[in-house]
């Protein structure tokens, strides 16, 4: 749910500091989930949430709605490999007859994050200021590398999916 309260964040935020579209951030997202192939998922999901709360604190601390969006777009990038390795682990960790239901609880919730994430940060923004807000989401977003780290094994298990994978058949 963090992964997807921080993309709906910055997919949704930026127009308040004035931006033109988030058209730029978006697209600059897409490409960096085809260059981790390969990668330990605990690596990928620690490493993309840390990427996600540089980039909003970055957009936190911005003076001006260019250096905002840079912010954004380097969030951007972090999320953008959170959310597919989060439904991939979803699948992988389950076992063969329960894999559609688990990615769509997973998803379910994922998207609830999506869409809360943005409400939150404007209740925030409201209470407090926009900046105060995105630290919020700079937290989320460090909470997720943190908990992914406390969770996932390390190394190649962490990738290897179905032969790790509790109630998997062995």
């Amino acid at each position: 749910m963090g992964a997807f309260c921080c993309s709906g964040c910055c997919a949704h935020w930026p127009s308040s500091w004035r931006t033109r579209g988030r058209a730029g951030a978006r697209s600059c997202c897409a490409p960096a989930s085809g260059s981790v192939r390969g990668r330990p998922r605990r690596t990928l999901l620690a490493g993309g949430a840390c990427v996600a709360g540089a980039g909003t604190a970055a957009a936190a601390l911005a003076a001006s709605p260019a250096a905002m969006l840079a912010g954004v777009v380097v969030a951007g990038l972090g999320t953008s490999v959170c959310a597919p390795t989060i439904l991939s682990l979803a699948g992988d960790r389950s076992a063969p007859e329960l894999r559609a239901s688990s990615i769509s609880v997973v998803t379910t919730l994922g998207y609830g994050g999506f869409v809360l994430g943005p409400a939150a940060v404007g209740l925030t923004a409201s209470a407090t200021s926009l900046r105060t807000a995105f630290y919020g989401v700079g937290v989320v977003a460090a909470a997720l590398a943190i908990a992914s780290l406390a969770v996932l094994p390390s190394g190649r298990a962490s990738h290897d999916s179905a032969e790790t994978a509790p109630g998997a058949p062995g």
